[in-house]
Order: C-alpha cells, then structure tokens, then sequence
C-alpha cells in the first residue's frame, strides 16, 4: 500500500503522513522477509494518550508502548525474561494487562513426560512499567473505567465458576461474588454492565440422554431486583456453547449468535424486560463469525462475517459511517477499527488482503489525520506474492467445497508441484487473508490448496455436521477431490504434491484415490 494510494483513498476525508517501509520488488523474497514475529494486536488507551502493541524484539514477543503524540519516538518496553508474553490489554488509562505463558513438564506414570502450557498474567503500571503478578488470572469480565484500581474476571473451574474484584495495582482479590449452593447446573458466564455491575449469567446443565455430540441446556437469566428471572433457555453443543455474546449498547437486551440446527447462526438480541427475542441479521450461506465488542465496556457494537474476506457491520450509525468510508478508501482490502479510545475520537485501523499482510493506522477523527503505525511484513509487498482467488468445486458425493488457490507469482499456472494445506479444528475454516506459510510456499514455486473440507465452520450447522465420524473418510475424500480437480484443470503436476500442516489420512490413500 503506497502513500499515494492511501491519500487518495483518504482524500476529502483525511490527510495522510507517513508510511511503512517496503522492500524492492524482487524475483522471489528472501527467506528472512517472511520469517519474522510480526507487529501485532495493536491497542490503545482508554485515554487515547498512548498505544501499544505486540513487536518481535531479538527473537522474542515484546510490548512496545507509544505516545500518541510522539508515535516516532522509542517506545517503553514491556518484557518477560522466564515467561512468553502472548497478548495484552488495557485495563486502565496507566495499566496494561500482560498475559504470559510457559511450558511445564508434567510426570506420567514416571516413564515419560507430557508438556502443558502454564499461564499467567500481570499488571503493568505504565509509570515505571512495575509489574504485579496476577496469577490464575481468569477471563476478564470487566474493566470498569469508572474505577482506577479494580477489575473483574471469573474464577474458578468449568462447574465453580465465579466473578472477583482484582486491585491492579497490588494484586489483592477480595471477594465480589459468593456463589449460589451447588446444584446440577454451573455458571460458565458471568455478564458485567461495563461498571462492575453484574446483570445476567448463563447457567448450563449436560444433557444426560445425549447420544450424540455433547448437548447442554443453557439459561440466560437476569438479576432482577435482587432475583434472578430466566428470559431465554438455549441448547448448546460443545463448539457452539450458548451463543450468548454480551449486553447490548442501549442495555435493555442482550445478543446472541444464535446457531440454528438447520441452518446459519444469526445475530439475535433478546430483551430483557420482555424476553422476546428478534432477528437482527442472518446470511442464507454463511454463519456470522463473531460479535463486536466495545473493548470498554464489554457491549456489543456489531458483528462481523466471513464470506472469502471478513467484513464488519456496526448497530450505530455512526460507526457504520466509519466503516463504510474505510471500505471505500481500501476497497481490495479487509479493513476495520481494531481499537479505539473512550471518546472514540482517535483509532487504530487495520487493513490486510490475500497479498497484503497486515498493516496498522493511528486515524484522529478530530484533526482528520491517519498514521502508518506498524506492518506485520515490512519487507514484503504485492510484487513479490502469489495471487489467491477463490476455488470452489463439488466432492463426489455432490457437497459444494470452498477452497482457495495461491498460485505462484511469475509463473505459468500450469503442471506446478501442489501443496495441500488443510486447516485444523476441524471445526474451523480458511478464506483469503494473508497466510505468510502460503505465499512462502507459492514465492517458490509451489501452488498452494487450501480447502473447506465437510465439518469446517461458517457454513452452516449442516456443513459442520456433514463431518461428524468423518474424519479420514469424507473429510479425506474433500480434500482429495479438489487435488483431482487442480490436476484436471492442469495447474498440477500427478506426480508432485503434497500436504501441510493436519494430514487427515495416509498419503498412500491419497496415491489410491488418484
């Protein structure tokens, strides 16, 4: 993305300074243009007064801490010498939450060992950048900005679950919320106002008599005047739990992605006076992906879905207006706010495509002014990387496939040798955003396949099901139908292909099929 493709992008709406180093256009990219920890997870402030991100500092994840108003200065660094830092948020206007991991070995049966990661988290004081362990941390329910020192996180295990007051700044964890006595059903969702107010829970109970797949009845209730009243009762599987996403931003409901056994999830808001519920969005052929949270308050703002690029749609109008004018200055691109300050006057948006990585831009609504402020692959560019289109095609049984094709750049899409890169889960999916393993690949000279096998996500409860019992059989027989068909249409070569990452059967069944 070039400067001058972003100030036009942007005319009329803002002026905009700097940009990201690129590297030469070149034949094929250098091994160490790919093999990078990429600038990531850029965040900033409640107050808008800094930003900060995940950067790869001397073979190591690190967070960088910046100005806003001094983006180009050297950043603070937070940095962990016995642990692996994996993310972080802002809980405070001066604190951030790092969250940390290591492996431990544990005895088996004292033969052998068996390695699990142990997590950790700690508060930093943007001060002096001390830090205050929080171990056994939980899930944070709650910032509460109208409180300088407290947050809220659920404690406990799957069947004791429970929300805690957390002092950032010493680490204390008084009690918040006593539990009701044991009964058949646990609380795995506790549901804050964004004030450190409680104002619903889902309670969840194993469906006995469930043969197949794992089946739970959930319940959303209320607290209501000092009880709790159901509004909403769910089933739930173990992919796709209660569906509950978080209050609405007026909070008089709450939303839900609301899977639909015979067809997509759907975005659903619930009243909670009334406890009548009303569809407000649902796509025929894809589910919606996720909901929007305010990183604030916890509320939900919107919902995005993936069809071969994730786009994302806002209940304001305010934030829709931003979107779509940030959809017409990137219109190849994939392009969303990531972060925001309270106010919601100065931003960090990201943008990524299948042949651009990520790239971040610090946008004041106020002086109409964007930064480029980070780039997960500065020394690539479009020059040097395969195209990626969408390559759908029918097993043999009739089941429509999506997949996606990265073709190597400068060459003939004829008799290439082809690499098969199935995703995991298998309750999970691919589409077109940058895959630096993919361009690799295909920067020398591999055609790259990457298919939605039966039983991946976002198409459909059908879909997903149509994998049950499946793996190594039908889900094996998706895959290599879509070999066959790039061999037909002549892109691969017979004799030249293979699979990377989850191999879902033998490669001998493979040379079987084909």
């Amino acid at each position: 993305m070039t400067m001058k493709r972003i100030a036009r992008a942007f005319a009329g709406a803002a002026t905009l300074w700097g940009a990201l180093c690129t590297a030469h256009a070149q034949s094929q990219p250098p091994l160490e243009a790919f093999a990078v920890l990429p600038d990531e997870a850029p965040s900033i402030s409640p107050d808008g007064s800094h930003f900060a991100l995940i950067r790869g500092m001397n073979g190591r994840p690190m967070v960088a801490i910046y100005r806003v108003d001094a983006p180009s200065e050297s950043p603070k660094i937070v940095t962990s010498a016995d642990w692996i830092i994996n993310g972080f948020r802002w809980v405070k206007n001066d604190v951030l939450l790092v969250y940390n991991k290591k492996n431990r070995t544990l005895g088996v049966h004292d033969t052998s060992k068996l390695m699990r990661p142990l997590e950790d988290a700690a508060a930093v004081s943007l001060t002096d950048l001390k830090m205050v362990r929080l171990s056994a941390y939980g899930r944070i329910d709650d910032v509460d900005l109208d409180d300088p020192d407290n947050i809220y996180a659920a404690f406990g295990t799957e069947f004791a679950n429970f929300p805690c007051r957390i002092n950032v700044r010493t680490g204390d964890r008084p009690e918040f919320f006593t539990p009701e006595p044991k009964s058949a059903e646990y609380t795995p969702r506790w549901i804050f106002d964004g004030h450190g107010k409680i104002v619903a829970r889902v309670d969840s109970q194993r469906d006995l008599h469930s043969r197949d797949i794992p089946l739970w009845h959930n319940t959303l209730r209320v607290l209501d005047n000092g009880a709790w009243r159901p509004i909403g009762t769910f089933k739930g599987t173990v992919d796709q739990g209660d569906g509950v996403a978080g209050l609405s931003e007026d909070g008089r409901a709450v939303i839900r992605l609301a899977p639909d056994k015979k067809a997509t999830i759907s975005v659903t808001r619930v009243d909670i006076t009334s406890a009548s519920e009303t569809k407000l969005f649902k796509d025929p052929l894809h589910d919606v992906d996720a909901a929007l949270e305010d990183e604030w308050t916890g509320r939900i703002i919107g919902y995005s879905i993936d069809e071969d690029m994730p786009a994302y749609r806002y209940f304001d109008p305010r934030c829709e207006a931003l979107q779509r004018g940030l959809e017409q200055a990137f219109p190849a691109l994939s392009v969303h706010a990531v972060s925001a300050d309270v106010a919601d006057d100065k931003l960090i948006v990201e943008t990524v495509g299948p042949k651009t990585p990520a790239s971040y831009y610090l946008y004041d609504r106020g002086t109409h002014r964007a930064t480029a402020i980070a780039a997960s692959y500065p020394d690539l560019n479009e020059n040097m990387l395969g195209d990626v289109k969408p390559y759908p095609y029918k097993a043999r049984d009739g089941l429509q496939i999506s997949a996606y094709l990265t073709l190597p750049p400068g060459l003939p899409p004829q008799n290439l040798p082809l690499v098969v890169m199935p995703h995991g889960g298998p309750d999970a999916r691919d589409d077109m955003r940058f895959d630096w393993i993919a361009q690799f690949l295909s920067s020398r000279g591999y055609a790259v396949l990457k298919p939605n096998f039966r039983g991946s996500s976002g198409y459909g409860r059908p879909f997903t099901e149509a994998g049950l019992r499946q793996w190594g059989l039908k889900m094996q027989d998706d895959i290599s139908d879509g070999v066959k068909k790039v061999i037909a249409d002549g892109m691969a070569d017979p004799k030249r292909f293979a699979s990377w990452g989850p191999v879902l059967a033998a490669m001998q069944r493979w040379q079987e099929q084909l």
